[in-house]
This record gives C-alpha cells, structure tokens and sequence, in this order.
C-alpha cells in the first residue's frame, strides 16, 4: 500500500509517469524490493527527487545528514536502524526526531514509540545518507566506548591520535581483546568485531565475500585473527586501516 502510494506522490509532483510507475510494481512483485529503490536504480528518478516530494506533499522536514554529528544513542533501536534503514538523530524531551527514507512506514514508527516509550517526529533523508550517517553512528560509539571504557583505553586512544605510538607498533592483540571487552556481558544487535569487519570492507581491504567467509570459519577465534590466518590481509595492515578510520588519524 505504501508503494502504491510513493508512486501517487511521484506521479502527482510530475516526476514519473504511468508507464514507469507501473513497471516498477511489476519489478517490486517480483524482487520485494522498495519500489522508491527500483525507480533509482532504473534511472528513472534520483534519491533526491524522491526525498524532496515527500517531504513537499507530506510536510515533513528534509535534512541533509552528509556532515551531521549523531548524538543520541539508543541501543534498544540496534535492530531498528539497521533492517529498516533510520536513524534517530536526537531526543527533545520525549520526542525522537527520526531520519528515514521512507516517512510513510508508519509500522516501523509505531515500533520506535513501542521500544522507547517516546513520540516520534519523522524528518526525510535519501537512503544512501541514512546509510552512510549508520556507518558512522556506529563509528562514533565505538570510539566514544572505547574512549569511556577504563583509563587505560582512553590512554589508548590518546596516543594513537597523538601519533604515539604508531599503529602498526600497537599489540594488536591488546586492541582487540579492548574492543571486545567493552562489548562483553552486553546484548547488542551488533558486535565490535562485525562492526570492524565492516570497515574493512568499506576500505577495499578485503572483500565482503572474504568477510563472510571468515565469520563462518571462525567459531571461538577472533574475526581479525582468522582474516589473517586466511591471508586476507596481515595483522599490522588491519590495526593500521582500523586505527586510521576509528580514531580519524
């Protein structure tokens, strides 16, 4: 119903026509794809046409998240933000401002207010913001975790961001064994290694296929201790590109 209704919007503000329309729902039939998502990927519409008539023809604010610094965390949300693509950007008094791509998923506001017991403002945002704007939401909480943890990480932290020592003279066993204690006797939707794994990734230092690969041959290892035992990548080029992204040398 909703994509029926994405499309109302988009054929009302003159941005596609009926033929393409209808095409998309076809494809949306037989892919469970959004169908927002398909007309971008057809070419036939941009990520911020369709973010601009939402916000025109539902009154919602449109914000740009490329540079925007996330600072509410809400770990009851981990699952939300990362199947259905928003983010909460703040909390005013009881009110969570919600960034999404999709402001008509009422199903997963209502989620949002069921978890935090909080009103929720949407605002509207392209997809690939809220994707990049997750990226570093988890980032950002890592590195504020690993900041808080004890005085020895934040010491950590410190030096590395100073230049002392270098990264690749860093234990990385120590680095890792941090990162996982401070996850450690918590639930989280996403843990440090899956996160780190990801920046990997992200960095064209190892594929998402060896990525996989990985987290399904290393049972009680550590993620970054099998990508080397695979020779994926080496343990000092693994500490240096995870020190460079997390602590932004």
């Amino acid at each position: 119903m909703k994509d029926k209704r994405l499309g109302e919007i988009l054929l009302k503000e003159g941005l596609i026509d009926e033929e393409k329309l209808n095409k998309a729902l076809f494809l949306q039939r037989e892919t469970k794809k959004r169908v927002g998502k398909i007309l971008v990927e057809l070419n036939f519409i941009s990520e911020e046409k369709i973010c601009e008539a939402l916000s025109s023809q539902m009154n919602i604010p449109k914000v740009n998240l490329s540079e925007r610094e996330i600072s509410f965390f809400d770990e009851r949300l981990n699952s939300l933000i990362k199947k259905k693509k928003v983010l909460p950007l703040v909390k005013n008094s009881n009110t969570i401002v919600l960034a999404m791509s999709d402001p008509l998923d009422v199903i997963t506001m209502d989620d949002v207010r069921r978890i935090t017991g909080c009103e929720v403002k949407p605002v509207v945002a392209t997809e690939s913001q809220i994707d990049e704007a997750i990226k570093r939401y988890y980032e950002d909480r890592l590195v504020r975790d690993l900041k808080t943890k004890d005085s020895t990480l934040s010491q950590f932290v410190d030096s590395i961001r100073k230049g002392q020592p270098k990264p690749f003279a860093v234990d990385t066993s120590f680095f890792l064994e941090a990162t996982k204690s401070i996850f450690a006797g918590r639930t989280r939707d996403i843990e440090a290694e899956d996160i780190l794994g990801d920046l990997l990734v992200r960095k064209g230092i190892i594929t998402q296929s060896q990525l996989d690969l990985a987290k399904e041959k290393r049972n009680e290892e550590k993620l970054g201790d099998v990508l080397v035992r695979l020779k994926f990548t080496s343990r000092g080029r693994v500490l240096t590109e995870l020190t460079q992204i997390l602590f932004k040398i």
